[in-house]
């Protein structure tokens, strides 16, 4: 089934520990393909040592630690739902369950690719065959496998299994969702990713029981220990590159089935339009573009 190793420097001192420990493979099953799942181990070492001995808890964060990590938490949030919405690459269902490492065991987390919807066609048939890669900060990445001229996926949930290295500090983990269109001939095209955080908004879960309470409940297992998730998540493409841009993106954008919203009307000393600044100067980023020839003779154009 697999296997686990625990140093002996890494336990604490005359108090009993529990702790779900991740199985690794064994040098015979390295051929034989992945392993997955987690043990319940309870540990008690006594010796002559005083002392506590290592500890298993992390160290708390300060209020003003708990508020910049609430503010970046937020921030990330904000700037990939914008990214969503501006350049949107369709979605990815996700099924996980997280168990956070401490200060000297590792976690893991076991992350599900169920399927995707209303992905970008980058095939010349107006499909593609997208396939979903995982990758964790830690350098461990997972595939699924391609599916085959379709712009809504079953994947027919394909599971991934990631260890969570021991933390020193409260730290925010990320893993990136990225979909390609697989090409049997060149280099796969990217379709859209979006960024997984380990974060109490996406991982929400109960804490883990101590060795007393889960005596309480007769039978207790992984499940009853941690909380599924289930979600939707918007893929976003990325930004067109201006190097890229020519003047026949207009039509381009037509033949992909876009159209104008609001006309662009010149008058005489005062311009309006449909259009929205996306980069440039940040007095004119807005949902509409108003201008008049003295804004124009007086901005820095160079900006």
């Amino acid at each position: 089934m697999g296997r686990i190793n625990i140093p002996l420097t890494t336990i604490p001192y005359h108090s009993e520990s529990r702790w779900w420990f991740p199985l690794h493979q064994t040098l015979q099953m390295r051929a034989s393909g992945k392993v997955q799942g987690e043990l319940d181990v309870s540990l008690t070492w006594t010796t002559s040592r005083r002392g506590p001995g290592p500890s298993l808890e992390l160290p708390p964060m300060s209020p003003e630690q708990q508020a910049l990590e609430l503010e970046q938490r937020q921030y990330r949030k904000r700037k990939r739902e914008r990214q969503a919405r501006m350049y949107p690459a369709g979605r990815v269902h996700l099924k996980w369950v997280y168990h956070p490492p401490n200060a000297q065991w590792e976690g893991s987390i076991m992350i599900t690719v169920v399927e995707c919807t209303d992905l970008l066609a980058k095939d010349r048939n107006r499909m593609s065959d997208p396939y979903v890669v995982i990758t964790s900060e830690t350098g461990a990445r997972h595939r699924t496998p391609h599916m085959v001229r379709t712009l809504n996926p079953q994947f027919e949930g394909q599971t991934f299994y990631f260890y969570i290295p021991p933390l020193k500090v409260q730290q925010t983990l990320s893993f990136d969702v990225t979909v390609y269109d697989w090409d049997a001939l060149g280099k796969a095209d990217f379709i859209g990713s979006v960024e997984l955080l380990t974060l109490p908004a996406l991982f929400d879960k109960p804490p883990r029981p101590s060795l007393k309470e889960s005596r309480l409940v007769p039978g207790s297992s992984l499940t009853d220990m941690t909380a599924d998730h289930d979600d939707w998540f918007a893929l976003a493409a990325p930004p067109p590159d201006p190097a890229n841009l020519s003047k026949r993106m207009g039509k381009m954008m037509a033949e992909e089935g876009w159209h104008a919203k609001l006309p662009l009307v010149l008058v005489p000393g005062f311009m309006s339009s449909g259009l929205e600044v996306i980069a440039g100067w940040d007095k004119w980023h807005g949902p509409r573009v108003w201008l008049s020839l003295s804004k124009l003779g007086g901005a820095n154009m160079h900006n």
